[in-house]
């Protein structure tokens, strides 16, 4: 994807930042269980999306694919957002 390598996607949860994933870096997906919230983070191709969540409504997981800023994925039930801004 042109340009991924210029952004990050910054996970928080309740206000505070917990993950910064560089959009260029390797595919992954990443457990929030040890932030005692039950949802996945996943990064692919300079991408980043909300995998799963177990929250009732699902809104954050069909936001889909997060590719440049101002894109973000919100968990109200989980207060967890993801947010893709440009790299720091």
């Amino acid at each position: 994807f042109p340009g991924g390598d210029r952004w990050e996607a910054v996970v928080s949860l309740d206000g505070e930042d917990i993950l910064v994933l560089d959009l260029s870096g390797e595919d992954q997906v990443l457990s929030l269980e040890p932030w005692g919230v039950a949802m996945e983070v996943e990064v692919r191709d300079h991408a980043v999306r909300v995998r799963s969540s177990d929250c009732p409504d699902q809104i954050c997981v069909r936001q889909g694919w997060l590719r440049q800023s101002p894109q973000s994925a919100v968990c109200l039930p989980n207060r967890v957002s993801v947010v893709v801004q440009p790299r720091s």
